[in-house]
């Protein structure tokens, strides 16, 4: 034992390893630990040995041994950590070392049972290591295994890396998880922020730090895929706030400042980055998330929680949940082709003004159910700018870049440049309460707009319910309102939604059984809606125009008892700006 030359607690095992020898050093755990073995079974376990050796650079190899005999000798594995045969892989510094014990070993003998470890050896083949001095020579430290360290507070004061460095790397400690170098924080297994199984505070509050996950393999180590998380959870009774950088500026222009880098070593590292839906706040501002290769799953973020000035360079998907993202970077990502850099979660997505640059694919949208808007985002470089895995045909409306789309599923997303909206609200006059179901029918009132105004349709065929409509050049898309007039059968006479199928043509649904085909002389006029308002009293349709549109249409309301004298409307949608109005009924006593 050396109670000089140590790191970790008061002292360590010094040892010495001969020269031109190849020496063994055993540690019974089981005899140590009142005859209990170690049980390393658990997903994820790694073993840290945290050592030094004089004559490093005269050594071969290192190896670490575990055995389910307190010997050592048999029923082991064994895995080659150091290889200093052909050049200096470690000159012998203190150094922690990490393994995978469920890593293919280079040697074994007989069976080792990773519930039932009785063992760990050390391994030093110092064979051809010439005439040296043979002193004390070799020291180990500390031993641990597990998978890495959850940090929290039993008050609400907030840390940073820093403060877990402190503790997790003092003299007392020495965990091997986390080391300050240079100014950098070094990390070789997970760090978990936050107390998910009881009632401890996680405020964790990060500015301008750099954190680095190391690529074990540099070194001849090798650890899971797994291992490497940096995970944020809470619990229901006191609070998890996280918050990395600052944010600055407020709406399209969002941002941060003042924030931290976190990063692999090499494109080797998979590091995945996590929240849980008891962490009561997720703010990221201004930092960079760069060669994770990981997850970024923030899936649970809510609408209060932001994430704006972000770089998210070389990492797996990106899932924002709710949050509110603005101005961010996704940049050479490596997820996979029939991923994307961001997910776009219909339900809960909030993305705005951010980058796309160098993705095989930037945003990923595995269905809708109504149009999406894209608001000032810009790609550059990208295999497909937006992915769309939907059954159904939508509209991709954008400001800014033109964002090319691949359809990978059954229905069709189309770019559409530049929407506007159109919003529409209803209220009594007297009381300035909003009209639930009140009818609103807006149709073209000339020729002048994009909207196809009182031209003649060559036919219209019945089959069931369903009527087609041969209208040639109709400009019309899926939705839009159809206001058909003209024909003998009254039932085909309406202002119906249509469902487009060529340039040519599209179908309504038709109440009853008229005569197919129609007759008279049949005119069709589009518009953008009939329908109800809802519990706001409000009908909205965004889409993009080439020109102004001038609209026609009124406003009806009769439900039960009360009922209001309907409004006429008369406007012009403008091509850049869209419409708003407010229209007030009056009642009809």
């Amino acid at each position: 034992m050396s109670t000089e030359i140590f790191q970790q607690g008061t002292s360590s095992e010094g040892w010495i390893v001969s020269k031109n020898a190849s020496e063994t050093a055993i540690f019974d755990y089981y005899t140590k630990n009142s005859n209990t073995a170690a049980d390393m079974s658990a997903t994820d376990t790694h073993l840290y040995i945290h050592m030094r050796c004089d004559i490093a650079p005269f050594i071969d190899y290192l190896y670490f041994r575990l055995s389910s005999t307190s010997a050592g000798t048999t029923d082991y594995e064994q895995w080659r950590i150091v290889d200093n045969t052909s050049s200096i892989e470690w000159y012998g510094e203190w150094k922690t070392f990490i393994i995978d014990v469920n890593a293919t070993p280079n040697s074994s003998n007989g069976t080792l049972t990773l519930s039932d470890v009785r063992s760990i050896g050390i391994v030093v083949d110092n064979s051809n290591s010439g005439n040296i001095r043979s002193i004390e020579n070799t020291y180990i430290d500390v031993i641990r295994f597990g998978t890495g360290i959850t940090c929290y507070e039993s008050t609400s004061t907030a840390f940073d890396f820093a403060d877990i460095e402190a503790i997790a790397n003092n003299t007392t400690n020495k965990y091997g998880i986390i080391e300050k170098i240079g100014g950098i924080f070094f990390v070789r297994g997970r760090i978990t922020i936050g107390d998910s199984s009881g009632t401890n505070y996680g405020n964790f509050a990060s500015q301008d730090e750099t954190v680095v996950f190391l690529d074990a393999s540099v070194s001849g180590e090798v650890i899971t895929s797994t291992l490497y998380q940096l995970n944020f959870v809470g619990n229901s009774t006191n609070t998890t706030n996280i918050q990395i950088g600052v944010g600055v500026g407020s709406g399209s222009g969002r941002t941060g400042r003042n924030g931290s880098t976190i990063m692999g070593e090499t494109s080797s590292v998979t590091v995945d980055v996590s929240s849980t839906a008891d962490v009561n706040l997720l703010d990221l501002f201004g930092s960079t998330f760069r060669q994770l290769a990981g997850d970024i799953n923030f899936e649970t973020a809510t609408s209060s929680d932001e994430i704006a000035g972000c770089s998210f360079d070389g990492c797996d998907q990106v899932n924002t949940g709710s949050a509110a993202v603005r101005n961010c970077n996704f940049l050479n990502t490596v997820a996979v082709a029939t991923s994307g850099a961001l997910l776009w979660d219909e339900a809960e997505i909030d993305a705005q003004y951010c980058l796309f640059v160098n993705n095989p694919v930037g945003i990923e949208v595995p269905t809708l159910t109504a149009n999406m808007t894209l608001t000032g985002m810009s790609f550059s470089g990208n295999t497909y700018d937006v992915r769309y895995e939907g059954a159904s045909d939508y509209d991709c409306n954008y400001d800014a870049d033109t964002p090319s789309i691949q359809n990978a599923g059954a229905g069709t997303l189309t770019a559409v440049s530049d929407p506007i909206t159109v919003t529409i609200t209803v209220k009594d006059i007297n009381t300035q309460n909003a009209l639930e179901d009140a009818r609103v029918l807006l149709v073209a009132a000339d020729a002048t707009g994009d909207l196809p105004f009182e031209e003649s349709v060559t036919s219209i065929n019945r089959s069931g319910s369903t009527a087609t409509v041969n209208h040639t050049a109709h400009g019309m898309a899926t939705g839009d309102i159809a206001l058909i007039a003209g024909a003998n059968q009254n039932e085909y006479n309406g202002a119906f939604p249509i469902t487009v199928t060529t340039a040519n043509t599209y179908t309504y649904t038709v109440p009853g059984t008229p005569t197919s085909p129609a007759t008279g002389t049949i005119e069709s006029t589009g518009g953008y809606f009939n329908d109800l308002t809802n519990a706001s009293g409000v009908v909205s349709d965004t889409r993009s125009i080439s020109k102004d549109q001038p609209m026609t249409g009124r406003v009806r309301y009769s439900t039960g008892a009360n009922r209001y004298k309907t409004s006429p409307l008369s406007f012009t949608v403008d091509s850049a700006d869209g419409y708003s109005v407010i229209v007030f009924m009056i009642p009809d006593d």
